[in-house]
């Protein structure tokens, strides 16, 4: 009889999400290792994989990210949603694991946690329902880089663990502005810390919705975190949000984002927040380039003009939407 060859999954961040990942792969029968910097998490994940620790799979508790994903078919990238945080533990898991498909939970879309990557075709997003150990819909969003066969492999990954992953497709990059229609630049799903009490996505879920949209869009003219690094940035400095729609637990957001002007030190965009073919909210931005040291607006440099100008002139073509330049107000009656 053939020997079956034993699959190795790493989870780094083993909070309640990373913990109900460690509990999908052990029951499928892969053994798992975990790593946390926080002493604590140990003792949650301890508690929460209680029922599965007398199984045949290996749960192994290590000391470093480059311990934990020795030797890994898979890694799950689950620590807190906070972009430089996942920035600093990706690097960390591609230095150790070049070769490895990792996937993030995080609520941030493709493009923000391949910036910057060593090898960012490798990063895929994998946001899955919680409680992760009970609820199997997990959304997968590739990008630009992601290479299908990579997709194809985190679907059978997901599928073997008992997921069941819905793939939403590439994202729309750069490399070619389209003259007939906004930029596609964001996706997310509607969290349970987004709900109000009312039951749908709370206020202020729609600017980050606006935010996670037009933050992808200055990352990829050029206004990125290298671009902060050297102390100059794009401020919001007026926002208008009119709210068309309601969003629910569970619902996938899409972020399509329109130049409406653009000079050397302004941006003036207008985002639509959208769920499948319902428009749930527009936002009206206007941006200013800042010396962030001087305090006060400058110009562009010419790397991030130089990206910005054609993708303006392309939109300059398209339909002026028709609540853009909208004010708060009570008609006259």
């Amino acid at each position: 009889m053939a020997a079956i060859t034993k699959r190795k999954a790493a989870i780094i961040g083993c909070g309640v999400i990373g913990s109900g990942w460690a509990d999908r792969f052990l029951r499928a029968g892969w053994d798992v290792a975990v790593f946390d910097p926080d002493p604590g998490a140990a003792r949650h994940l301890d508690r929460g994989l209680a029922g599965v620790r007398a199984t045949p799979p290996v749960l192994h508790l290590a000391a470093t990210v480059a311990e934990a994903v020795q030797g890994a078919d898979y890694i799950q990238e689950s620590v807190p949603e906070h972009l430089d945080l996942k920035h600093q533990v990706l690097a960390q898991i591609q230095k150790a694991a070049p070769d490895t498909l990792v996937c993030s939970s995080g609520g941030f879309d493709p493009l923000a946690l391949q910036q910057g990557a060593a090898h960012p075709a490798r990063i895929l997003v994998a946001r899955p329902m919680r409680p992760v150990h009970l609820l199997p819909v997990v959304t997968l969003l590739p990008s630009p880089a992601s290479h299908p066969s990579l997709v194809r492999a985190a679907m059978d990954i997901l599928l073997d663990i008992g997921m069941v992953p819905v793939c939403f497709g590439e994202a729309k990059g750069l490399s070619q502005p389209s003259d007939t229609a906004p930029l596609t630049l964001a996706r997310m799903e509607v969290l349970p810390a987004w709900i109000d009490y009312n039951g749908h996505m709370t206020e202020s879920r729609y600017l980050f919705a606006c935010s996670e949209t037009t933050d992808t869009f200055l990352r990829l003219i050029g206004a990125d975190l290298g671009h902060v690094a050297k102390g100059f940035s794009y401020y919001t400095a007026e926002t208008h949000i009119r709210h068309k729609g309601e969003a629910r637990l569970g619902d996938c957001l899409t972020g399509a984002l329109q130049i409406l002007a653009a000079d050397e030190k302004r941006l003036h965009v207008f985002v639509t927040i959208t769920c499948a073919d319902r428009t749930l909210a527009t936002i009206e931005q206007m941006l200013l380039h800042v010396d962030m040291a001087a305090g006060r607006a400058c110009t562009a440099p010419p790397h991030i003009l130089q990206r910005l100008r054609p993708l303006a002139a392309a939109h300059a073509a398209l339909p002026r939407p028709p609540d853009a330049g909208r004010q708060v107000g009570q008609p006259k009656g």
